[in-house]
């Protein structure tokens, strides 16, 4: 790795949105937050100071850049982008490494040096799912402060259309464990999707054969505990029938709490959910070269 490359740790999340109001069935009220891609759109179309927000710290962001890949047939649409923060309110003196001796720093109170926190979101009309990973930036914007930024234009966007927000934004950690390992160190579990093969329609119990043609080949099943209550044991089972060849279930899906209570959710589909790459920093500015992050994002998202 040659001083112009960094090295860069990739985290996965997941987003989800659960709506408020007691006439909504258990099933319905944690959804998947698909509705960031209209989000996004509505952001672009601001003027650059009206997408900026306020952050702790004497640090502000915005939406800097996006772009879009949509694939029908797969039904999958990627976003990438980066969501550009700066600290201001601070200007030391600028020190000569080489003679030690001091200027003002021209820059304003108002104005802040550019830190990129890059990111890909994957919408996955097959598993039903939002994937949100991104590059871990110490002096860039944390998985919060991106949340509570989507947060904020979700209720204006909802407000432009004349809607009122009824849900609340959430994302869940993708953990780098072994899916049995991290499962079993749960403190609770909550929910248990199993996703079948829509063919246990036409098994003897429920005789549906001939009525399976417009449904998707996947189907899932969800599991809720009892109030207070965990079904991990449950959930183990269902990942021994899967790990044991059953044909007939794809993939097992847990959403709970680990032992710190902060939500979890563990997934099949991932076995090793922290990854690093390596990309090129512009030589002037020290930043990571974009298009360079684009094109390692692009390839973690074709292995989910």
């Amino acid at each position: 790795m040659s001083l112009e490359d960094q090295k860069v740790k990739i985290l996965y999340k997941t987003l989800t949105k659960h709506y408020w109001g007691k006439n909504i069935p258990d099933k319905e009220k944690t959804m998947p937050f698909t509705e960031i891609y209209d989000v996004i759109l509505y952001i672009k179309k601001l003027a650059k100071k009206n997408k900026i927000r306020d952050l702790k710290g004497d640090k502000f962001c915005f939406l800097e850049n996006f772009k879009i890949e949509s694939d029908p047939e797969a039904k999958k649409m990627v976003i990438y982008g980066f969501i550009k923060s700066a600290r201001n309110q601070f200007r030391p003196n600028l020190i000569n490494k080489k003679t030690g001796a001091e200027r003002p720093n021209p820059k304003l109170l108002t104005e802040g040096d550019i830190q990129k926190t890059h990111f890909a979101i994957l919408i996955d009309e097959n598993y039903d799912e939002v994937y949100f990973i991104h590059q871990h930036n110490y002096y860039g914007v944390t998985i919060n402060n991106i949340l509570d930024y989507f947060k904020y234009f979700s209720k204006e966007y909802a407000k432009k259309i004349d809607g009122a927000l009824n849900f609340t934004l959430k994302y869940y950690i993708i953990p780098k464990d072994d899916f049995l390992e991290a499962l079993n160190a749960m403190s609770r579990v909550k929910i248990a999707d199993v996703y079948i093969n829509k063919q246990i329609l036409g098994s003897e119990s429920l005789n549906l054969s001939n009525r399976t043609v417009n449904i998707k080949n996947e189907i899932k099943l969800s599991i809720g505990a009892k109030k207070r209550e965990s079904i991990k044991s449950f959930a183990v089972d269902l990942f021994n029938e899967l790990n044991g060849g059953n044909k007939s279930i794809s993939k097992v899906r847990v959403e709970g709490k680990d032992i710190r209570g902060n939500d979890l959710i563990i997934d099949t589909s991932f076995m090793n959910k922290l990854d690093f790459i390596t990309v090129p920093r512009n030589t002037d500015t020290g930043e990571l070269m974009t298009n360079q992050v684009y094109a390692e994002l692009k390839y973690l998202i074709e292995k989910i």
